[in-house]
């Protein structure tokens, strides 16, 4: 028994120490997992907030400019209080002026404001000026949130951001009407 005391003992010898950087390895790396789990979930949460409250304010933006009696800043106005209505971006802040959106096609013109600021995140491309048919484009300003897990590994912040686009227009007149035989 002694001599089985004797050989563990110079096993063990130069290996004094080694847990810790194990420990330490083993518990970066769950932080870095954390990260993915927990920060770029949130970051998807908001990503999906962010894509209904672009969908619902270019569409609401779509039918009031489609209605004909509206102007740019009506439009604009519009797509602003839905906004503010599902992420709470108030209409008039500073956030909605120095929006860009550097996805927009060259032939979408930003629309303007009340205040005669132009919305490069708040765009239209006409189809056909008669009849009004056209392609409102919205972006919402990017959110920045802050992260918990991942300044580990050196991301204080991520980027989100979304943007939506509707036609609209007149019906086809010729177009065939969806029916069905009881």
């Amino acid at each position: 028994m002694r001599w089985l005391r004797a050989v563990s003992a110079a096993l063990r010898r130069g290996e004094e120490g080694t847990v810790l950087p194990l420990i330490a390895f083993v518990l970066v790396t769950l932080l870095v997992f954390a990260a993915f789990a927990v920060d770029l979930g949130a970051a998807w949460a908001q990503r999906r907030s962010d894509q209904s409250a672009a969908d619902a304010a270019v569409m609401a933006g779509a039918l009031n400019y489609l209605s004909g009696s509206t102007t740019s800043e009506d439009v604009v106005d519009t797509v602003r209080d839905y906004v503010e209505r599902n992420l709470g971006i108030p209409a008039g802040s500073a956030e909605w002026i120095s929006c860009t959106d550097p996805d927009r096609p060259a032939d979408y013109a930003p629309m303007t404001d009340s205040g005669g600021n132009t919305m490069d995140c708040i765009s239209l491309k006409q189809l056909d000026t008669e009849t009004r048919a056209s392609i409102l484009r919205v972006k919402v300003p990017d959110r920045v949130l802050d992260t918990f897990f991942a300044k580990v590994i050196g991301i204080d912040t991520l980027t989100v951001s979304a943007a939506a686009e509707a036609e609209v227009g007149p019906t086809d007149p010729g177009a065939v009407i969806p029916f069905y035989v009881p």
